[in-house]
């Protein structure tokens, strides 16, 4: 047979690339991102962009959940998801490994009396079926990929998906606080393949994901000009006296008082820094 009768299946080269080997290197440096502590410091004020932000915006739009869907939402921190699916009269279940995101998460819905949102406390690598964890229609992980096994923690979301999954990941590796640290201080930042990657596990499973390109630029508010420098130096930690320098430097030219839509007038960063998510998606009905 020549190459005109092969397959297009038959004449892609076979990838042997381990793409998960390839995510567990990335991931290699572990951090805060998978310490529920610290998460559970930060929760009191953690709002993950706000829910008014494109981002959120951006993320429904392409998430397309029909009318009445459940939604399982892992990771779901203090619910920028949540609570609007929740609004939008979509049944929710928030899971995150730290109780203090949970506990805002519930005191929020509880204040709007939402009685359509359940919680339960879970870890990537626990055993979701004896922590309880439900199936639903849509499963999403939003900016939540902090793991060092991929493919298992995608095979976890697609086991408990009906419908379709939808996770977001950064495009190339790189999260507000480093992109901030690199801007403010200098601080040397390594771009990484993460989108490519996790496609590349992904088709390894079978799957041919949807991809997008959500932009999330940052303009979280303070009321003083001081808590927004403290938000700032919170992020950077600044590891010298050259770095704490910097940053003075840095919030001298760019903390600005701006107005917003629900506290008046802010403090935040302009221009803001901006931060590039890719959306993956796919379809588990009839699998």
């Amino acid at each position: 047979m020549n190459d005109a009768g092969r397959t297009c299946e038959e004449q892609r080269p076979r990838d042997e690339t381990d793409w998960n080997a390839e995510w567990a290197r990335l991931s290699e440096q572990g951090g805060p991102l998978h310490d529920a502590e610290f998460w559970d410091r930060r929760a009191p004020d953690f709002r993950g962009g706000g829910e008014r932000s494109p981002y959120i915006a951006g993320f429904l739009d392409h998430m397309a959940a029909l009318p009445g869907e459940s939604v399982l939402d892992v990771g779901c921190g203090t619910g920028a998801l949540a609570l609007p699916l929740a609004r939008a009269g979509h049944p929710v279940t928030g899971v995150d490994f730290s109780r203090g995101m949970l506990d805002v998460l519930e005191r929020r819905a509880a204040d709007e009396g939402l009685s359509n949102v359940t919680t339960v406390r879970a870890a990537w690598t626990d055993d979701w079926r004896a922590s309880g964890v439900p199936e639903a229609d849509v499963v999403i992980a939003s900016r939540s990929l902090a793991v060092r096994d991929l493919r298992a923690a995608l095979e976890k979301l697609t086991s408990h998906a009906r419908r379709r999954v939808c996770v977001t990941l950064p495009e190339d590796g790189l999260f507000f606080g480093q992109l901030l640290a690199h801007a403010a201080v200098g601080r040397p930042v390594a771009r990484r393949g993460d989108r490519p990657t996790a496609v590349g596990v992904l088709r390894q499973m079978g799957i041919e994901p949807e991809v997008k390109l959500l932009t999330y630029a940052s303009a979280d508010g303070h009321e003083t000009r001081e808590a927004a420098f403290e938000s700032l130096r919170s992020r950077v930690e600044p590891e010298d006296e050259r770095e704490e320098e910097a940053l003075q430097r840095y919030a001298a030219e760019r903390l600005v008082a701006a107005p917003d839509h629900d506290r008046g007038i802010v403090w935040r960063l302009e221009p803001p820094v901006v931060v590039r998510w890719a959306f993956l998606a796919w379809s588990t009905a009839g699998s």
